[in-house]
């Protein structure tokens, strides 16, 4: 079975896009947020680590100088745990802290810095410009490791080991590289708290904009649903409605005053159209009334088997085919205009169809000893309707069954009940409706191909006008029913009317 696509509603669309674009923006926001403060810290922690190479000894070998730097660790890094190790330029560790982590994998190669030149005066260095404060921490080896700061190069480096990162720092000196590795446990904690103050601040934002995309988009889209609201109605038959301006919209609102604008006209046209074929139609019938009564007047009056009484007969044959399309438009400007008069009532719909099946069938015999009629009736069935428009539809689908029927000819008519509606389907076996026909099959004064092929056509007698499925199906959906043309193919073809039931089932 091949499943349709469902399309969203533009308004939904709108609102989805509002969201996407919104929340990348909002979410490139908070991602730049979160690496600009993981980017400063790295810095402020490098800069320390750089700090803390000023107070390195100048020789790496003495175990005093380096023993009370291990001691400096805590004061200048808290509780961070920070490891020292110097190795020279055959790669040889030099001087390594007891607790070094074994385990992190660090780069195997010593990249020392080129021979710098010999400086007979040491730069002079204070504790403030140092970034420590007077008199606190450690002295040892400042003025040394300002010099090989100045001579030295710095590499960072940030590493993961089993599910621990650290920040490396390699300074490398013409004879010596140091390494300087602190966890970054701290950090991580830091930027875990951040992510969950981002995230429990994007996440209401988030909703707040679906909310607002949604919101906005309604109102974007408001003059459209006026403008399907208004359309509703007129196809519904009030043409007098018009699509309510949109103000605050001045590109819809031009679109808006050209389609009301549009529409006066269409309705003026529309009504001008309807007033002429009613005031046609009854203008025609007295006329043609008193020339149907002269021509039987003066064929009573003439020979019946002469000239004269044939072409009597003729011209009155032509005057009854006139009168009923001038009956079918009168008819159908009422219901177009709104202005047919209908008696609402319940009766037995059942009973109607029987009446009909019984004077159509006899006429089909005559003219076919061969047709067959299959009735399916229940024995009552009660629907609210028009009886009057209610038999007019029936023998306009009855009639139109047994003029384009096959030979034998064969009629099946049933009417059930179904749950709010009364449902009769009528079907014959003539030769199936084309395709291009099925979308036009209601329209007025339409006939399709095999109307020339019509039984009546052939003998050379009236084949219709064309009115008779558009006034059946006017009629249907004026009394709230609706008729359509079920199937059609070779050797069937099914209309099926609708009404609703006096007695629907709850």
């Amino acid at each position: 079975m091949k499943l349709s696509k469902t399309i969203p509603s533009f308004r939904f669309q709108i609102a989805l896009w509002t969201l996407v674009l919104s929340g990348a923006v909002l979410l490139g926001l908070t991602l730049f947020v979160y690496l600009s403060v993981h980017r400063q810290k790295l810095e402020l922690l490098d800069t320390q680590l750089k700090a803390f190479a000023n107070r390195l000894p100048q020789n790496p070998a003495g175990r005093g100088g380096m023993q009370r730097l291990e001691q400096a660790r805590e004061w200048f890094f808290g509780a961070e745990t920070v490891y020292l190790s110097v190795r020279d330029r055959d790669a040889q560790v030099v001087f390594r802290s007891m607790d070094w982590p074994v385990n992190v994998a660090l780069p195997d190669e010593v990249a020392l810095a080129p021979q710098a030149p010999h400086s007979s005066q040491a730069p002079s260095s204070s504790t403030e410009e140092m970034g420590f404060r007077r008199g606190s921490g450690p002295q040892y080896g400042q003025a040394t490791g300002r010099q090989m700061m100045q001579a030295g190069v710095w590499r960072f480096q940030t590493l993961a080991d089993d599910g621990l990162h650290w920040r490396l720092a390699m300074f490398s000196t013409a004879n010596h590289e140091y390494r300087i590795l602190v966890s970054l446990t701290s950090l991580d904690s830091e930027m875990a708290a951040l992510r969950w103050q981002l995230t429990t601040v994007l996440l209401p934002a988030l909703a707040l904009l679906s909310v607002g995309g949604w919101i906005i988009a309604g109102r974007a889209i408001h003059p459209l649903n006026n403008i399907s609201k208004a359309a509703e109605k007129i196809m519904a038959g009030q043409l007098e409605e018009r699509i309510e301006p949109a103000e605050k919209a001045p590109e819809i609102g031009r679109i808006i005053a050209l389609l009301n604008r549009m529409l006066d006209r269409l309705e003026t046209n529309y009504r001008q159209a309807l007033r002429f074929s009613a005031d046609a139609s009854h203008e025609l019938k007295t006329p043609i009334t008193l020339m149907q009564n002269s021509l039987v007047n003066h064929l009573n009056s003439v020979e019946a088997e002469g000239a004269e009484a044939q072409f009597c007969t003729q011209m009155l044959e032509h005057l009854s085919r006139i009168k009923r399309t001038t009956d079918g438009l009168l008819l159908l400007a009422r219901t177009d205009s709104g202005q047919l008069p209908q008696s609402s009532q319940s009766f037995d719909m059942a009973e109607l169809c029987q009446e009909l099946c019984g004077d159509l069938r006899s006429l089909a015999e005559i003219a076919d000893p061969e047709s067959i009629w299959q009735e399916s009736l229940p024995k009552t069935l009660l629907i609210r309707a028009d009886p009057a428009l209610t038999r007019t539809i029936c023998f306009n689908l009855m009639v139109n069954a047994v003029r384009y029927s096959g030979h034998p000819q064969r009629i099946e008519v049933a009417l059930r009940a179904e749950k709010n509606c009364a449902c009769l389907r009528i079907t014959n076996n003539g030769p199936a409706i084309p395709p291009e026909d099925t979308a036009r099959i209601f329209n007025r004064f339409y006939r399709g191909a095999n109307a020339s092929h019509s039984k009546t056509a052939q003998a050379g007698e009236d084949a219709g006008s064309g009115l008779g499925l558009a006034i059946a199906h006017q009629l249907a959906v004026g009394m709230g029913g609706q008729l359509v043309l079920r199937h059609s193919h070779t050797d069937s073809t099914c209309f099926e009317l609708t009404l609703p039931r006096a007695d629907p089932e709850t």
